[in-house]
């Protein structure tokens, strides 16, 4: 009937937007063998929570032509509301890595 209709469609969550996410990885020097995982998840206190998102696994750099290297990720669409990079496995030769995450 059109009232239970009406009653069913106000009960219903809003649609959650969405938008784009641009990682840019940085290394000074040659990282080695590496793996970065990119998770999204929508509950911060549960690990098993997080998911690698799409495309989000990192395990290929390029050298820029200052020696540098890096690497860059765009996920489209976003929609977890937390995201964080997981090291699940370090660069074999112990550079620090910088991540830059913007929004698109």
């Amino acid at each position: 009937t059109p009232r239970s209709a009406a009653r069913s469609a106000s009960t219903r969550s809003p649609a959650r937007s969405t938008t784009s996410l641009a990682f840019d990885f940085f290394w000074a020097t040659n990282p080695g063998a590496f793996n970065f995982q990119i998770q999204g998840s929508d509950d911060a206190l549960i690990d098993s929570a997080y998911f690698t998102e799409g495309s989000g696994t990192v395990t290929v750099v390029t050298q820029q032509a200052d020696g540098s290297f890096r690497a860059r990720v765009e996920l489209n669409p976003w929609v977890a509301k937390l995201v964080r990079v997981k090291v699940a496995a370090q660069s074999a030769n112990a550079v620090a890595c910088t991540v830059k995450v913007t929004a698109i």
